[in-house]
Order: C-alpha cells, then sequence, then structure tokens
C-alpha cells in the first residue's frame, strides 16, 4: 500500500462568489452559451464490473451552470467494445434529455 501527497492543494476563497482559478492539469469544461441552455455530459466504463464484466454508464445534466440530474449506473446489457458502451450511455443520456425537456417545455422554458 502506497500513499503519495498531492502537488498542490486547492483552498477554497474566502469570498464565496469569487471565482476559482481552472487547473492546468484538468481538462476544460465547454460553457453552454446560454444560461437557460440544457447541457449533458456523459461518459462510459467497458467492462469495469469485475464479477460480471458489464460497463457502466454515466451521466450529469447542467442548467443555469448547477448540476439539475445525475446518473450513474452499471449497464443493462454486455457491450462487447468500447465505443458500444459509449453509445449504449449516449442513448440512455438523450432518453433523459428528452424527458427534462418536456418538463422544461411543460415549465414555459421552451
Amino acid at each position: 500500500l502506497t500513499y503519495s501527497k498531492p502537488q498542490h492543494t486547492v483552498t477554497l476563497p474566502e469570498n464565496p462568489h469569487q471565482q476559482l482559478e481552472s487547473d492546468p492539469v484538468l481538462p476544460s469544461v465547454p460553457r453552454p452559451s446560454s444560461l437557460l441552455e440544457l447541457a449533458c455530459y456523459v461518459d462510459a466504463a467497458h467492462a469495469n464490473d469485475l464479477r460480471n464484466r458489464r460497463s457502466t454508464t454515466g451521466y450529469a445534466f447542467t442548467l443555469a451552470g448547477g448540476a439539475i440530474s445525475y446518473r450513474c449506473k452499471t449497464q443493462s446489457i454486455m457491450a462487447t467494445s468500447s465505443t458500444e458502451a459509449e453509445f449504449l450511455a449516449a442513448v440512455l443520456a438523450a432518453k433523459h434529455a428528452r424527458y427534462l425537456r418536456s418538463i422544461m417545455s411543460e415549465l414555459g422554458f421552451g
């Protein structure tokens, strides 16, 4: 068992409205063009469940800069490739996006 100490530590700003500096190690996240634009971030890990070799799907939806819905779940069928696992994750996220859009339209947002 080895433990490594992080190279740098992140400190929270004293003013909660102050923006944190971006970490150059982390990838940049694209910003939506509008505050009321529904954005989705989706990913899959192929065959990472060692017991039954199933893939994991994860997605998060944001609106106005905050997360409004997320899910992380083992896929119900066994994907034979990482491309298939990503495709199944995208389909699941698209179904949820359609559901969220219907809620938004009922509330008068589009």
